[in-house]
């Protein structure tokens, strides 16, 4: 992944934390996109609830994709196979720091399915 640092940067940016490209040809699936920010999906647990959707996620996030958990109205989705998730009103659980900028965040969210073909 090609990439470029500032001269007072150099040296302190570690490559293996950036996310890789949503234009990617690659068809993902289990990842968790935010805005222009995608995360891998490390586990999904859907809670048994008839009145509200829940989901809580556990995915790898850099320190751009922990800040912008925080923003209101923040809408992301979950891609899998024949189904499009739509996670919204976000609550922090647990945030674990790996290394440097490398982050194991859990998260709960409401849900919403929808049909791919409806992208």
């Amino acid at each position: 992944m090609s990439f470029f640092v500032s001269k007072s940067l150099e040296g302190q940016v570690d490559e293996n934390c950036l996310m890789p490209d949503q234009k990617s040809s690659d068809k993902k699936e289990f990842v968790l996109f935010l805005k222009q920010l995608e995360c891998k999906i490390i586990n999904l647990k859907f809670e048994n609830n008839p009145d509200i959707n829940r989901v809580s996620i556990k995915c790898e996030a850099n320190i751009h994709i922990v800040d912008n958990i925080f923003s209101k109205n923040l809408q992301g989705f979950i891609m899998l196979k024949e189904n499009k998730i739509l996670v919204y009103d976000f609550e922090i659980d647990e945030i674990l720091k790996k290394d440097s900028d490398s982050y194991n965040i859990t998260i709960s969210a409401r849900y919403e399915v929808n049909n791919v073909q409806n992208r």
